[in-house]
């Protein structure tokens, strides 16, 4: 989305066409790693995917959908919502409005097109999670948490450094000066990674 300037717009909801948004939505969190947090960005991505189609393929997007089971009616009636909407967004769809009618003669109202791009990104949605869309929520919480990548989990859980044993080199015993009784053998582990060079090797015997 180009701009951060938002309009409150009316879309006029299908009871379906609602539950379809939803539960894409809630899908999206977990299989769109580019799909954004909120539902109001997931909508007004949905929909400038849908107006940088061509009006051909929206037009036989539009007719592979007529039965669509969104579309059913159901007990529940249909209502109008307001969504608060990139400026750039609704550009986009008045643009693409413009060519279906000059390109096709298609006449469509905002809702309708609105309808044809939550179809069209329910079903993409589908395809990504590989089965049936979970059940809508209730309410929408506002930017609720997502699954991270694994290697990503990993390192908030907290990173644990493993050096391999070929990069830890033990060498032969060292013998240090004569500092009167007591003078020992000490072992020495250099590292070959200068990243992980230890310090602490600036210490000096004094003879007594």
């Amino acid at each position: 989305m180009r701009s951060q300037t938002t309009t409150p717009v009316g879309i006029y909801w299908k009871p379906g066409v609602w539950d379809l948004a939803r539960s894409a939505y809630v899908a999206d969190l977990d299989t769109d790693p580019d799909s954004p947090g909120s539902f109001v960005g997931w909508l007004a991505q949905a929909l400038e995917l849908h107006a940088r189609r061509s009006p051909q393929q929206r037009a036989e997007l539009a007719a592979a959908s007529e039965k669509h089971p969104a579309l059913v009616s159901v007990t529940r009636k249909s209502f109008n919502k307001k969504h608060d909407l990139p400026a750039s967004t609704i550009e986009a769809v008045e643009d693409a409005l413009v060519a279906d009618r000059q390109e096709l003669g298609r006449m469509l109202a905002r809702s309708a097109f609105a309808q044809e791009a939550v179809i069209a990104a329910g079903e993409e949605s589908r395809r990504r999670l590989g089965h049936d869309l979970p059940p809508p929520p209730q309410k929408l919480s506002n930017r609720p948490p997502r699954r991270r990548p694994a290697r990503e989990a990993q390192l908030v859980a907290g990173t644990v450094v493993s050096i391999p044993a070929s990069r830890v080199l033990l060498s032969a015993p060292i013998r240090y000066p004569r500092a009167g009784r007591g003078a020992s053998l000490r072992p020495h582990c250099a590292l070959r990674s200068s990243s992980f060079a230890s310090t602490s090797g600036n210490e000096q015997v004094r003879p007594r």
